[in-house]
């Protein structure tokens, strides 16, 4: 199974599935055209909850998905898909996927491009960014120093990597007639300027205009800072073989390696290096959802226990929204709020779900000037923007909506297994559960409805009423995504099912009364 046990990851597999039973049956038709779109959709979804995901669980989860897919068509649909989302990906880091796709599926054969030309692109650009990749070993580059003698710009280590050394080092490749070098060089020196930081910038002209290299450096490349070290080398006669090593097909290229010679960032601009530098020279925080923050809701939500209300979650959103952006601090207020946003994401309790709803709406997409740059975008707008078309999938006070499914209607007579229309349960205790296998909470939720069904007997008599009348329909997600997938798949369009177990209370005619409600309390 999937290492994200997502709905969104059953999604995609739902897809794959029914595409691939049509192509083999040969019953392609324009409505293939419609599914594939479909398919997409739910990879581009899929590809979000991947998003803060190593590298390695990308990689496999890629695997996972290609090889599920039973005809060449689906195959090479998803992996080409796959293969131009992870190039593209503004992630840093991604491009690692892209080339395990080439090495594993394009170049064997397993799975194929459009064209010839297409998997030769895809060949060249593995070739050039194969040794610079995050997490490898910089390699060594012999460059001219402004004197002309040939030097080992980082350093040498044995098997040819950049030596160790005792600071970061920025490795900066450019052109003076490049106009976004120009760009990017005047932002990085002023950044360097200001920050002052103990880093080495290795700044290296991939031209061979020696005099235009000189006014290049002095307008573009003077930084003012007591800590930071400026070098500067270049290659005229295209020696080092830099284009190779570190995938310089065109500038700027930017890459930040660790004091033992890593590479820890790659494909980097200005604002990207800022935050790693300050990650890890500075040592200041960048990421949403780290442990400690988990650590810091717990104990803030932890003294309501049960007894936690939507109010509750929401208040301690309106107070963080007040106290730092009240006090003129901005940065902190998107630190608390982007830790909140992610801490609630993993909860699966209604009055969570309603405080997660508040601060999607209120707190990330109805303030956009707090959430306005490229990490910003990556990290919570395009979360946020999926969360809000999650949760407003058949909301409170609606009808939910008629759908035929298999599951196990279960009643104090016992449980009967069939196929029950969702919108015609026809209770005034009627309610729908839908779990996954191997899921702790799933089988405490259904013990819960046992529990509940199980008290038809009570000696209480208003406890015997609701249960004789209490009907849950019990519905198993994994086997209908083998027996009947496209009710699988018509349940996934219908409900917010990103967290599982899933449970939801109806009236009698059908109208939603409470969503992500628990059968334990």
């Amino acid at each position: 199974m999937l290492k994200k046990i997502t709905a969104i990851a059953f999604a995609v597999l739902f897809s794959v599935f029914v595409l691939g039973e049509n192509v083999a049956s040969a019953q392609v038709s324009e409505s293939d055209s419609v599914m594939m779109a479909a398919l997409d959709k739910k990879l581009g979804e899929y590809f979000v909850a991947l998003e803060r995901e190593s590298v390695k669980v990308k990689k496999e989860e890629c695997d996972f998905l290609i090889s599920s897919c039973t005809t060449d068509p689906v195959r090479n649909h998803v992996a080409i898909r796959l293969y131009d989302h992870f190039l593209q990906s503004k992630v840093m880091g991604d491009e690692a996927v892209a080339i395990h796709l080439v090495d594993k599926w394009f170049e064997p054969g397993k799975a194929s491009f459009h064209s010839d030309e297409d998997l030769l692109n895809a060949k060249v650009f593995a070739m050039f960014n194969r040794s610079s990749l995050i997490g490898n070993r910089a390699p060594s580059l012999l460059l001219k120093t402004i004197d002309g003698m040939k030097v080992e710009a980082l350093g040498l280590s044995e098997g040819g990597y950049a030596a160790p050394s005792d600071r970061y080092r920025i490795l900066y490749f450019y052109a003076p007639d490049c106009a976004t070098c120009k760009i990017e060089s005047v932002l990085m020196s002023r950044m360097l300027s200001e920050e002052d930081l103990p880093v080495d910038l290795i700044a290296v002209n991939t031209k061979d205009n020696e005099t235009e290299w000189q006014q290049y450096r002095e307008e573009r490349l003077s930084v003012r800072s007591t800590a930071t070290r400026v070098l500067h080398y270049w290659d005229p006669e295209v020696d080092s073989d830099f284009q190779m090593k570190y995938g310089v097909l065109q500038t700027p290229k930017m890459f930040l390696l660790d004091p033992s010679g890593i590479i820890v960032g790659r494909g980097l601009d200005t604002e990207a290096l800022k935050s790693l530098l300050k990650t890890y020279v500075k040592g200041e925080p960048m990421e949403y959802g780290t442990k400690e923050s988990e650590q810091f809701y717990d104990n803030i939500f932890s003294p309501y226990g049960k007894d936690i209300t939507g109010e509750d979650v929401i208040g301690t959103a309106k107070y963080i929204e007040k106290s730092t952006l009240g006090a003129g601090q901005p940065k902190l207020f998107r630190q608390l709020c982007g830790d909140l946003l992610y801490y609630l994401t993993q909860k699966r309790e209604e009055p969570y779900k309603e405080g997660l709803g508040y601060v999607v709406d209120s707190l990330v997409l109805g303030r956009p000037e707090f959430w306005n740059t490229q990490e910003d975008t990556l990290k919570i707008v395009t979360m946020a923007t999926l969360l809000r078309g999650m949760l407003g999938r058949t909301p409170v006070g609606v009808k939910v909506p008629s759908r035929k499914v298999h599951g196990d209607l279960t009643t104090w007579k016992g449980k009967k297994y069939g196929q029950y229309d969702i919108s015609r349960l026809r209770s005034p205790y009627s309610y729908i559960l839908i779990y996954t296998e191997g899921c702790g909470n799933c089988q405490e939720e259904l013990a819960g409805v046992d529990s509940i069904v199980s008290e038809y007997n009570s000696t209480d008599k208003q406890v015997r009423k609701v249960a004789r009348k209490t009907k849950v329909l019990v519905i198993n997600l994994d086997d209908l995504m083998e027996k009947h997938s496209d009710e699988a798949y018509s349940l996934l369009e219908t409900f917010d099912l990103t967290v599982l177990p899933f449970a939801m209370a109806l009236s009698r005619d059908g109208t939603v009364l409470h969503k992500y409600m628990s059968f334990v309390n």
